[in-house]
């Protein structure tokens, strides 16, 4: 006996993109926190003032690269990874 069966329709879907803005979430705290890291707290904190005295895209840019606790957390992870490695190096030195 054969059997015919009709391929399903797709649907569009126009669901928010979940996803994605939780990517772009972790990808934004990431640089931060790498940046915060990389450059130092006190210098980070100087470009993201003359950011905010800025332009409204600027102040904008500003309000989004601001420290924030997520960030400061990654930081010392990041800073944590660092002395780990540091130190595993050191003893390997020696």
């Amino acid at each position: 006996m054969i059997t015919y069966n009709r391929p399903r329709e797709r649907r569009f879907s126009f669901a928010f993109p979940l996803r994605g803005l939780m990517l772009a979430f972790a990808l934004i705290v990431a640089v931060k926190a790498f940046l915060m890291s990389a450059i130092g707290m006190e210098a980070y904190g100087a470009a993201v003032a003359q950011l905010l005295a800025g332009s409204d895209l600027e102040r904008v840019a500003g309000l989004i690269l601001a420290p924030d606790a997520v960030s400061l957390w990654v930081v010392d992870g990041y800073e944590a990874v660092s002395r780990l490695v540091t130190d595993a190096l050191a003893r390997s030195a020696a």
